[in-house]
């Protein structure tokens, strides 16, 4: 594993930011980073990426300030104590609002993704605002010991990447069951069962025994999302899985994620990541 240090004109001198290319077993067997950094941002400090322009997941945890985040479309503002937990193969931004302090890790891993899916289920969103103190902790200590030459194993790190995401998808378990109305839960299982097959509202409000009507000012309330925009994330996720790991042809695909058109599938792909799924599936 080596390590690169870098500085940026929007953070202060004393911020760190470091650049890591993980060996070749880290990143077939093990849970991998490829940048850490704690920044103390100015108000100037913002970075936009385009689909698959930094393949990776990014975790960061708020220690001062407020930073706004957003990925495909839906965003949010994260204050002090706050977790943020970005897909960056996906297009996606995040800037302070005002001179912000944070620590952040880019990793990647196998089931990185399963991960993160589970985690940002319980929001609906891509973004977690509660107190993970001991999360933070833990990047800290990582940083410093980097720094003063303390070199961890990339499998200590893997270590600490999985037991973090262990911790914030427990905690994501409960929020859910907490967050989420018995009918919401009974909605999002159903999509989550059946997302290859044609699913309508009516068929989502019999699952709880709702009005259509009641049942979707429901499952936005709680969740963020219409559930038509729910079931579409859900089956681009699935499309990508897809794309990215299977000899699946584009056809196959549409079909598999409940598309009877290849052609609307192939425009819905696009519309969502910027690249249409045989570009998609190039970049890989």
């Amino acid at each position: 594993m080596d390590i690169e240090k870098r500085q940026l004109t929007t953070i202060k001198d004393t911020s760190v930011f470091l650049l890591s290319k993980p060996s070749d077993f880290a990143r077939h067997f093990l849970y991998y980073m490829i940048g850490l950094g704690h920044f103390y941002a100015t108000e100037y400090y913002t970075e936009a990426r385009p689909s698959n322009a930094y393949d990776s997941f990014l975790l960061m945890y708020i220690l001062n300030g407020k930073l706004y985040a957003e990925e495909g479309g839906s965003g949010c503002e994260a204050s002090a104590g706050s977790i943020v937990l970005i897909d960056c193969y996906s297009r996606h931004r995040y800037r302070a609002i005002v001179p912000t302090e944070f620590v952040y890790i880019h990793f990647d891993g196998n089931n990185a993704r399963a991960f993160y899916e589970e985690i940002t289920r319980s929001r609906g969103r891509n973004f977690l605002n509660a107190h993970f103190e001991e999360q933070s902790e833990k990047l800290l200590h990582l940083c410093s010991a980097i720094e003063s030459g303390e070199m961890p194993s990339e499998g200590d790190i893997s270590v600490l990447i999985h037991g973090i995401l262990c911790e914030l998808c427990e905690k994501s378990a409960i929020e859910y069951s907490l967050r989420y109305s018995a009918a919401v839960r009974n909605i999002v299982r159903y999509i989550d069962e059946n997302y290859a097959s044609p699913i309508g509202i009516r068929d989502l409000s019999r699952k709880c025994n709702l009005s259509p009507q009641h049942m979707s000012r429901l499952f936005r309330k709680e969740t963020g999302f219409s559930p038509y925009a729910y079931i579409l994330e859900k089956r681009m996720h699935i499309a990508r899985e897809l794309l990215s790991f299977s000899d699946c042809t584009v056809e196959e695909v549409s079909d598999r994620v409940g598309y009877s058109s290849s052609v609307n599938f192939s425009n819905a792909f696009k519309k969502r990541y910027g690249l249409s799924p045989g570009q998609f599936r190039r970049s890989q």
